[in-house]
């Protein structure tokens, strides 16, 4: 019934009433969606100011920020005449940010890409939008890693987070490769079960996981840490480490800590 409300509005109306719908559903899409990639997002809008302006939390030397323009057309390709660069600059000087960027159906227009490219602005289609949050899902990267994204002007490049992106996939693999060896050897009467760090390293150097073998330092790590009393899945002895519990208590314990970030904000 709302979308015949909408369709029906967008039908009696004239075409500019039919973009301002379209612009302020795009600008507060575009809120939602960098909230959901981690950023502390504000919708701001209206006449000499950005549309939305969002913020990567961290230190004084990792925190920064972006003033965002979302641009809607009926034919959603975005050209050089719809935007304009001294206005962004304006924008981002406004509201101290660091980075400025586009946001919009397409873009398309060799012209408009250069003049990206000169005034440091990133273009992102909502193609491209659509595809970073379904990668932060599958993997999700750290915030200011983002910050890549926007130190390449023109159009953005998703590519340049895959490093980070296969960084924190392959600290997945060794976590669930590790304690699938120590679970393994729990019940041997020959070792009780007491791995050390080289005893995991020559049990993984040949797993397909790992484009590389892990190392002595990445497993010795990922032991700590789930021998860590936030997870207490292993125990560390004089002469090693012991599994005493099991994937599935690590994932308990994670999905707590995850709803209790949640629950505190």
């Amino acid at each position: 019934m709302k979308t015949h409300k909408t369709y029906t509005f967008l039908q009696s109306c004239d075409w500019r009433q039919k973009i301002s719908v379209i612009l302020k559903r795009l600008e507060k899409n575009v809120k939602v969606a960098f909230e959901k990639l981690g950023f502390g997002a504000q919708w701001i809008g209206g006449a000499g100011k950005t549309d939305v302006l969002v913020r990567a939390a961290g230190n004084s030397m990792t925190t920064y920020s972006v003033a965002i323009d979302a641009k809607s057309t009926l034919s959603g390709n975005v050209t050089d005449n719809l935007v304009d660069f001294d206005t962004l600059e304006e924008h981002r000087r406004k509201h101290k940010a660091d980075f400025s960027a586009v946001v919009g159906g397409g873009f398309q227009n060799e012209r408009l890409i250069k003049r990206a490219i000169e005034h440091n602005v990133v273009l992102i289609d909502i193609d491209t939008l659509e595809t970073l949050i379904r990668n932060h899902l599958e993997v999700p990267i750290q915030v200011t890693s983002y910050k890549k994204l926007f130190e390449s002007p023109g159009i953005a490049n998703v590519k340049c987070l895959e490093e980070e992106r296969e960084k924190i996939t392959r600290y997945g693999n060794l976590l669930h490769a590790v304690m699938d060896c120590l679970v393994a050897e729990r019940e041997d009467e020959v070792t009780g079960g007491i791995l050390q760090e080289r005893d995991i390293y020559r049990s993984l150097r040949m797993n397909e996981s790992f484009s590389a073998a892990p190392n002595i330092d990445e497993i010795s790590a990922m032991l700590q840490f789930l021998a860590s009393p936030l997870i207490g899945c292993v125990e560390k002895s004089k002469e090693g480490y012991l599994a005493v519990g099991t994937l599935d208590d690590a994932a308990q314990k994670f999905d707590f800590y995850s709803r209790m970030c949640r629950n505190s904000k």
